[in-house]
């Protein structure tokens, strides 16, 4: 009967300490909510193939919570400030400026909540420009937009 009742008791909790909905987390990213604190519409590329080159990709971002991160993600915490590119830009994807991109996105302004992935933006010229980390998000969800 001992036995038993230790059985039930580990299993039960075993059961508590899983969760069966915990997300998994992409390697070198972190899920975060942000906030956008500023747009940088000076900083367009000079490709005139880029999306860039047509809409702001650079913003400033508050990080107002982290979510989870991968292995080997940037080390950032809440109420953090940080760089970022946004690789499919800060207007809406439209059907003429991404033909092939399943994920439409309203557009970002200042004082929009996202949730989104970000990762550690990896280019040289930045690096010896800058001393600061920069960094990417591909695709985001608009959670709330501040007046």
């Amino acid at each position: 009967m001992l036995i038993g009742m230790l059985l039930v008791s580990c299993s039960s909790t075993k059961n508590k300490m899983i969760k069966k909905d915990s997300p998994n987390f992409t390697p070198g990213t972190c899920t975060i909510i942000g906030q956008i604190i500023s747009i940088d519409k000076t900083k367009l590329s000079k490709d005139k193939n880029s999306p860039c080159s047509k809409q702001p990709c650079w913003a400033t971002v508050k990080i107002n919570s982290v979510i989870g991160c991968g292995a080997g993600a940037p080390v950032m915490g809440s109420k953090d400030t940080v760089t970022v590119k946004f690789a499919f830009t800060l207007g809406e994807t439209t059907k003429e400026l991404f033909p092939n991109l399943e994920e439409r996105m309203p557009g970002l302004q200042v004082n929009s909540i996202f949730e989104a992935q970000i990762s550690r933006l990896k280019t040289l010229n930045f690096a010896a420009e800058n001393k600061e980390d920069m960094y990417q998000i591909y695709t985001y969800k608009l959670v709330s937009q501040i007046k």
